[in-house]
């Protein structure tokens, strides 16, 4: 016989279980999403046309214009291979999450970024 005590432990873990299930699908659920988001890229797409985070558009063109001089309608995304990363990641608000994003629209447009 289960006592009244033990029913209540058994129950909060199956609610703890149920949360852990919701909270491991949510996160695979937004990794599947964000498979496909550079899947139409290729080194001749313009940079303007990349579906990537406006955040992550400022840096690259705020990157080319101090950097380089160029005016962010010129660029490409094979453009993207005179990026320093070292460079890049110093950059304010270029954080963890936009670096990740850069490397993730480099690997899809098959270019490698500078040291």
């Amino acid at each position: 016989m289960v006592s009244y005590e033990e029913y209540c432990n058994a129950v909060q873990v199956i609610k703890q279980y149920k949360l852990q299930l919701e909270t491991d699908l949510d996160k695979l659920t937004t990794e599947v999403n964000d498979l496909g988001k550079f899947a139409n890229v290729t080194s001749e797409t313009k940079i303007g046309e990349v579906d990537c985070s406006v955040r992550l558009w400022g840096k690259i063109r705020d990157y080319f214009y101090d950097e380089l001089g160029v005016g962010w309608h010129e660029i490409r995304v094979s453009d993207l291979s005179k990026i320093s990363l070292s460079k890049f990641s110093k950059r304010r608000n270029a954080g963890k999450g936009t670096i990740e994003e850069l490397q993730e629209l480099c690997f899809y447009g098959g270019v490698t970024l500078q040291p």
